[in-house]
């Protein structure tokens, strides 16, 4: 498995920059009318940046397990899910999105792993290169939805 380093988010500078490409570039600038938007990142969720060549090119956010599904539930995530992930249109094509669902897999040591419906029509042909690639992680991936629980 091909290992990117996607650091973590973690600075106050890299949760501007996070805020941009989430605010600004991808609801402002290149949101599709049938994709819902990204909801801002909570205190508990992780989220990682890829960036190529000194340009953030994506990120992702994960839901740790455990993590409440909302502030109106007592609900929680029975899995680590992947809630939301975004490529710049300009970088797409490029693998980023393999690269970045390999970084969720790889940083996580969990059996079972989530990623949040509705899955967009990229994000189901970056899980079929996946597991074109991975064929051992037939098991591990899992769309999940806060309603089915």
């Amino acid at each position: 498995m091909l290992h990117v380093c996607v650091p973590q988010v973690e600075t106050v500078g890299e949760r501007i920059v996070l805020y941009i490409l989430n605010r600004v570039v991808y609801r402002a600038q290149e949101m599709s009318s049938e994709e819902l938007p990204f909801l801002c990142h909570g205190e508990k969720d992780h989220a990682k940046i890829l960036w190529s060549h000194g340009e953030a090119v994506g990120f992702y956010s994960v839901k740790p397990q455990g993590t409440l599904c909302n502030s109106y539930s007592t609900r929680s995530y029975q899995l680590t899910v992947m809630d939301s992930i975004f490529v710049r249109k300009g970088q797409r094509g490029n693998g980023f999105g393999l690269q970045m669902l390999e970084d969720f897999v790889l940083s996580s040591k969990e059996d079972c792993l989530g990623l949040r419906y509705p899955l967009t029509k990229p994000m189901y042909k970056v899980c079929e290169k996946y597991l074109c690639q991975y064929p051992e992680d037939t098991h591990l991936l899992w769309e999940v939805t806060v309603d089915s629980w």
